[in-house]
């Protein structure tokens, strides 16, 4: 048929994947969340000492993110994690931890809320949430059966046909 974009088993599966992309943003941003919140409610405050420091870039098509890989020591712990910014070896820096799983770790001390401990991560996240809904709607716009209106649907046509 003339016009025809594509079929409906490709909006179908379009569909899909867009509710699926939206079900893995939602669930990452969930969970990222999470991990906040409970080192704001189960935290423990502890001054680390840098060890060491790997820097490692990811190339995209509109530039380059840096991830700050760290090993930091403390309270008897030696564990590797990704900071928000880069740290000197040698530095000390306060930190909060899981004491049940100590990579969970962020900067900041204890009592601090989630949204303090998550730091610039809080509009990135909002940001992802936001994107995922999109995916959402459009997901389920897609899947919802498109309503053909059948007769007039003009004012001045409405108004004949009543007569």
């Amino acid at each position: 048929m003339a016009g025809r974009r594509g079929s409906r088993g490709q909006a179908r599966f379009y569909a899909l994947l867009a509710l699926a992309l939206a079900v893995v943003m939602f669930a990452g941003a969930v969970s990222e969340y999470r991990k906040f919140a409970a080192l704001a409610a189960h935290g423990k405050g502890a001054l680390a000492t840098v060890v060491s420091y790997e820097p490692t870039r990811s190339r995209y098509t509109k530039g380059t993110t840096t991830y700050h890989y760290h090993v930091l020591a403390f309270d008897g712990i030696v564990e590797h994690v990704e900071l928000p910014r880069a740290e000197a070896p040698g530095a000390k820096i306060r930190i909060v931890y899981l004491p049940d799983d100590p990579r969970i770790v962020a900067l900041g001390q204890p009592g601090m809320s989630t949204t303090e401990l998550m730091g610039g991560e809080l509009v990135w996240l909002v940001l992802f949430v936001l994107a995922g809904s999109g995916l959402l709607l459009c997901g389920v716009r897609m899947l919802r059966p498109s309503r053909k209106r059948e007769g007039p649907t003009d004012p001045e046509d409405l108004a004949r046909a009543r007569t």
